[in-house]
């Protein structure tokens, strides 16, 4: 049998979440009593809530949780920590966490961990699972050997839920019935009812399938039977489409075998046509070349010799053209170096050129500023301030003069400043002496009454002689006159006229340090612009450095080749008015190869003609010879 050991509450209800309350459970009965408002139902609360995991009625908005407000704070952790021995008597610790936390106009309350703890007595082997691991509103009723629903309505039933056997009969049957389980066995009732419906359903629906299935099992034989027909004839027209396929291929043959002599015929007589169209040819060429020939007197000897001159002077010929022709590939070359070169030149001008175009940019742009300098600063009218230097010059002077008079203006500025903050600080001072002598009287005029009421009171209250009474109606008249007296100084002294005219000081103050600190944020805005033109000016000469320097290393790079190129030492002022020199001089040896490449191949092209003509004569002699 299960039974409950102890029992840790934090932060529940009235419970304090700062240090936890442990309660040792006694055996077999443990009784809590004591008057309303200590803790007996948030007791019977937390066990329920650490059993079941069901918050008592009417706490959904953190009512379950020490008010946020009560403990000063903006978050109270609470925790219910239930130890208790299952039904196979192993110990098991229960914890469950939650928060509530205070926001602008609601609270917010979150269960943040559940975890249980199982304590093997065997061995002393402990287990530990979480809400991640499986659900421990199960698990709980299961070590406790007790349903959900005995510990909700019977063991931890809440006390303004006792009630429920007076309940309505639909409610009470539910209860009574998760009480003693018997809803399983209901649904089961129903379960078996629905499944007897839906099977029957289901067997009038296989019915009517059976009778459209025996339908379509008619309709299958006979599409069978008519299939097997339909194959049989298939099967014939196959034998009959074979025998017209072998009449088929033997037509085919003796076409083919007609076709081939048909080609060989063809081929013959395209054979004899050739031949007679070359016959008709050799014929012609006879008769032109015997028309052309002219019979010489030579002897064979003779004709040989002068066939070897000609041979002679072809071969000649030859090596003339291959002479020219590596002439020409020559020129070629130093054509094809020219222009690299003067692509490379090109190259080189157009950097100059950027570099140059770049330099005068910058000029402009130095002349831009220099204006506008001139115009923000009033020096437009000035003469030569359009020079570098000059306006240079004139901008630090106007510099030097503007900051000493800003320096001036200053160490007036923080003199005055400083003059005024002791003068506001000895105000304050009488201000806060003033304040506190009307403090002391306010506060001796507060005593004065409250003697007076006393003594009112007193006389009200106590039965006494008269010549107590006389007493007490001389010291009343002697508090009711320093009362008076205390009030008429207060009026006579005209606090709270030296108090307005204190205050009137010290915004009068205020208004004189306004005027000051707007006075330097003045000077400060001219700071900025001397200090805008500084950077400007620097920026220009920075620029201006950077590309004298990118030109000279640019050129100290490529001095070498700058000097290989026009065979003569340069400067960075001279490069520009070299490099145009160089650049005429090599379109001018272009123009000379050009020339002289056009006439040789001219002469190159007389050449050919000659040695064809010679080659035609040589070919016309051979011929001759024959």
């Amino acid at each position: 049998m299960s039974w409950i050991d102890k029992l840790g509450i934090l932060g529940i209800r009235s419970f304090s979440p700062d240090d936890p309350v442990y309660i040792q459970f006694s055996s077999p009965c443990t009784v809590i009593y004591g008057p309303n408002g200590t803790g007996k139902t948030t007791i019977i609360e937390a066990l329920k809530y650490a059993c079941t995991g069901d918050l008592p009625p009417n706490s959904k908005q953190g009512a379950f949780i020490h008010d946020v407000k009560v403990a000063g704070v903006s978050e109270v952790r609470a925790q219910i920590r239930l130890q208790f021995y299952s039904c196979n008597n192993m110990k098991v610790i229960c914890t469950r966490t939650l928060s509530l936390t205070q926001k602008k106009t609601t609270v917010s309350q979150k269960t943040l961990d559940t975890s249980l703890k199982l304590i093997d007595p065997a061995n002393g082997e402990v287990t530990s699972v979480s809400t991640r691991c499986a659900d421990m509103d199960v698990q709980l009723p299961q070590h406790l050997g007790v349903s959900k629903a005995i510990l909700d309505n019977v063991v931890f039933c809440h006390q303004e839920e006792s009630n429920w056997p007076l309940s309505e009969p639909a409610v009470l049957k539910k209860k009574l019935d998760e009480i003693f389980a018997s809803t399983r066995y209901t649904k089961a009732l129903a379960t078996i009812k629905d499944n007897r419906k839906e099977l029957t359903q289901e067997n009038k629906v296989e019915t009517v399938a059976l009778a459209a299935l025996k339908n379509d099992t008619e309709k299958a034989r006979k599409i069978t039977r008519t299939l097997s027909d339909l194959k049989t004839r298939v099967i014939n027209k196959k034998q009959q489409a074979a025998e017209i396929d072998e009449d088929l291929d033997e037509t085919t043959r003796q076409i083919n075998s007609l076709l081939e002599k048909y080609r060989e015929a063809e081929k013959i007589e395209g054979q004899i046509r050739q031949l007679i169209h070359e016959e008709k040819i050799a014929r012609e060429n006879i008769n032109e070349l015997g028309k052309n020939l002219t019979e010489r007197s030579e002897t064979d000897e003779e004709l040989q010799t002068l066939l070897d001159s000609i041979s002679g002077q072809a071969q000649k010929d030859d090596e003339t053209r291959q002479d020219l022709e590596f002439e020409a590939k020559r020129v070629d070359r130093q054509l094809n170096t020219a222009r690299e070169t003067i692509s490379s030149k090109l190259t080189t001008m157009g950097r100059l050129e950027a570099a140059a175009e770049a330099n005068k940019k910058l000029e402009k742009e130095r002349a831009i500023l220099l204006r506008q300098t001139n115009e923000e600063l009033g020096l437009a009218s000035q003469s030569g301030l359009m020079d570098a230097d000059h306006a240079i010059q004139a901008i630090k002077e106007l510099v030097r003069a503007r900051e000493g008079k800003l320096q001036k203006i200053k160490d007036e500025a923080r003199g005055q400043q400083s003059n005024l903050s002791s003068q506001l600080q000895s105000l304050k001072s009488e201000r806060g002496g003033l304040e506190e002598s009307k403090k002391n009287a306010k506060r001796q005029v507060q005593q004065a009454r409250n003697t007076t009421r006393s003594l009112n009171e007193q006389l009200d209250d106590i039965h006494t002689t008269q010549a107590d009474l006389d007493v007490a109606n001389e010291k009343l008249t002697r508090e009711e006159k320093n009362l008076n007296d205390t009030k008429k100084m207060l009026d006579d002294g005209g606090l709270p006229l030296k108090l307005s005219q204190k205050d009137k000081e010290l915004r009068d103050v205020d208004d004189q340090i306004a005027l000051v600190n707007e006075e330097m944020s003045r000077l400060n805005r001219q700071g900025d612009t001397q200090t805008k033109l500084s950077l400007k000016r620097s920026d220009l000469d920075n620029k201006r450095t950077t590309a004298r320097s990118l030109g000279l290393h640019w050129f100290n790079e490529n001095s070498s080749e700058i000097q290989s190129r026009l065979g003569r030492e340069s400067s960075m002022e001279s490069l520009e008015q070299d490099l145009t020199k160089l650049l005429n001089e090599k379109t001018t040896q272009l123009q000379k190869l050009q020339e002289a490449k056009e006439c040789d191949s001219r002469e190159f092209s007389g050449i050919e003609a000659k040695l064809s003509v010679a080659k035609e004569s040589l070919f016309a002699k051979q011929q001759q010879a024959l």
